[in-house]
């Protein structure tokens, strides 16, 4: 019997053995592959690059928010704990390793007086309400970060949360403080200057009170002998009103600088107020009955500079000074009439008195009085336009622009 045909089947049985576990093997892959999505209609094939996309503009975006100047904080609520936030947050927190997780919880990286705004503002709060105000970051290592914050309560599903950016304001309050401090500086300066000048006008009207004691007393300064005729008893009474005049003059500038220095702006100085009290002081230190005399001042309300305050007050100060000897002397009573206008970008000054008016044929130029004369320096000084008439006794027009 022959046996060897037998051969070929038992080849074939053995190369079928070893092809069917590599063709099972195939199988189980494609099995296993469609099983867990990775066969031809898998994730990766359909979805992976709009993933890997999504992916990269997440990365992108934040890129965009760790390099902001400003901290951004994604906060839990009603909980207030940090979950998220970004580079310049986590420096203000000094937490280098980020807030991720909500291992910090707001409330106890805040000065204790921060805290209660933030309170009012969780228990008040709705959707889409804001809230800024200035905190003081506690640190561990450094000194407290001043920051400006604002939180902004929003909804994401059925959570809330709050939305913050804290901008650092450290160096802003450094140079605020050393702005503050300067400024102080100048203030104890000016007060300083203030007294001095004070005590200059002082020194001036005591000299010029000796002098008139001295009159007075017939000891004219030059005369060494006591005695003097009659010319000389015309000089010295002359020379006693010129010095009684100008003692005037000075105290009269010495309250005018005491209320200008007392205003709170010396570029925006309200001339109503200082006109009013101006008036009334020139009057009460040279009569000594105001009964009958009537004063109004009247007009919009003008804002000078110092620069043209000054020259103004020291005008309204001789030219209400004049009304006094040569209306009020001789009728024992007089109105006063004080009128601020504004015209044009122009400020007008309007001075009148009931008297029986200027000397005729007056040349305001060369007027011949030295009260008449100063007050036409002033206006020169004020750089203004003065106009003058008789009607209805003296009057006066000073016209300027507000701002020089």
């Amino acid at each position: 019997m022959d046996n060897s045909p037998q051969a070929p089947q038992w080849e074939s049985n053995r190369q079928s053995q070893r092809r069917e576990p590599r063709e099972n093997a195939v199988r189980d892959d494609v099995s296993q592959d469609a099983l867990i999505g990775l066969g031809k209609s898998s994730i990766r094939k359909n979805y992976y690059a709009d993933l890997q996309r999504s992916l990269t503009e997440l990365q992108r975006f934040r890129d965009l928010l760790d390099r902001s100047n400003d901290g951004i904080l994604l906060i839990s609520f009603p909980e207030l704990e940090i979950l998220d936030c970004n580079q310049a947050a986590a420096y203000l927190l000094e937490k280098e390793d980020g807030c991720a997780g909500g291992c910090i919880v707001l409330t106890d990286v805040l000065e204790p007086h921060d805290i209660e705004g933030l309170e009012e503002f969780c228990i008040r709060s709705k959707d889409d309400d804001s809230y800024t105000w200035m905190v003081r970051f506690r640190r561990d290592t450094d000194s407290p970060v001043s920051a400006e914050i604002t939180l902004r309560r929003v909804q994401y599903g059925d959570r809330e949360f709050l939305v913050g950016t804290a901008h650092d304001i450290t160096d802003r309050e450094l140079l605020t403080q050393r702005l503050r401090n300067s400024l102080r500086e100048k203030e104890v300066m000016l007060r300083e200057i203030h007294h001095r000048v004070g005590n200059n006008y002082q020194l001036i009207n005591s000299l010029l009170a000796l002098e008139l004691g001295f009159s007075s007393s017939g000891n004219v300064t030059g005369s060494d002998t006591g005695t003097a005729d009659d010319s000389e008893a015309t000089s010295a009474s002359f020379g006693h009103r010129l010095v009684r005049n100008t003692i005037d003059r000075v105290q009269s500038m010495a309250a005018i600088h005491a209320d200008l220095y007392r205003a709170e702006n010396f570029d925006r100085i309200a001339m109503l107020p200082l006109t009013q009290a101006l008036l009334h002081r020139v009057i009460a230190a040279r009569v000594k009955s105001t009964k009958d005399i009537e004063v109004s001042v009247t007009g919009s309300p003008i804002e000078l500079d110092m620069g043209r305050a000054v020259p103004v007050s020291l005008m309204l100060n001789e030219l209400t000074t004049n009304s006094i000897e040569h209306v009020y002397r001789k009728q024992q009573r007089m109105t006063l009439n004080v009128r601020w206008e504004t015209h044009e970008g122009n400020v007008q000054l309007k001075y009148s008195d009931d008297g029986p008016g200027l000397p005729p044929n007056l040349d305001i130029r060369n007027p011949g009085t030295l009260g008449l004369t100063l007050i036409t320096n002033l206006a020169q000084q004020a750089h203004a336009n003065l106009l003058y008439s008789s009607q209805q006794g003296a009057q006066f027009i000073l016209t300027f622009s507000q701002r020089p």
